[in-house]
């Protein structure tokens, strides 16, 4: 069972997530990082270099699919169904109503990002508006730098999750839910990503 006792409540609620997936799930999504990478799916535009890419958002897209689809639906069994089983208790341990979300309407997907432009510096940002719930668990390489979390957009009170593979963290858009992260090697830093929203808001409703 995924634990989600470890909270952290500065400068962004959110829960650290270890041992995630089953060894033989975790490995299948290693996997996924190292297949050849159609250009389509490396997210650039114009003269921008592709520097962030989705390997199955929001459809396999024919490359891999039978493959890809196999080890999604693996890894949404696991874990997203434990979150979305558990969210009233993740809700409640971060001051959050989660009553509200729903299954059916998850975006997952493997995402990479490269450190070609910005010295591989993300904008700090909050997510848009629709992510209620965001969980991140990291896959590769072995070292890396976690996301970072911050109290303004200016970048105050960084806190920065420890990158481990196949750990991670999960928690709530806020209109404070300042992070970005930093990528400092020369690999692609690839994570496993969820998110979640309600079925008839964008809006988080807080009850604390």
């Amino acid at each position: 069972m995924l634990d989600i006792s470890k909270i952290l409540t500065h400068p962004v609620p959110h829960i650290r997530i270890e041992n995630v997936f089953p060894e033989n799930i975790f490995n299948q999504l290693v996997e996924m990082t190292k297949l050849p990478l159609r250009h389509d799916l490396q997210i650039g535009g114009g003269e921008r270099p592709p520097v962030k890419i989705d390997l199955w958002y929001p459809e396999p897209t024919g490359f891999h699919e039978n493959q890809i689809a196999s080890v999604r639906m693996e890894a949404e069994k696991h874990f997203v169904k434990q979150v979305f089983d558990r969210r009233l208790e993740i809700g409640n341990s971060l001051g959050y109503d989660l009553s509200e979300i729903v299954f059916d309407v998850p975006r997952t997907t493997i995402q990479g990002y490269k450190n070609e432009i910005n010295d591989g510096v993300y904008r700090i940002h909050q997510d848009i508006s629709w992510k209620v719930l965001t969980s991140i668990v990291y896959i590769s390489p072995e070292v890396n730098n976690g996301t970072r979390f911050y109290s303004n957009e200016q970048g105050d009170d960084m806190y920065e999750d420890p990158w481990k593979p196949n750990c991670g963290y999960i928690f709530c858009r806020t209109e404070n839910s300042w992070h970005n992260f930093v990528n400092t090697s020369s690999d692609i830093r690839w994570v496993f990503m969820f998110n979640a929203k309600k079925l008839d808001s964008d809006t988080l409703q807080s009850h604390k």
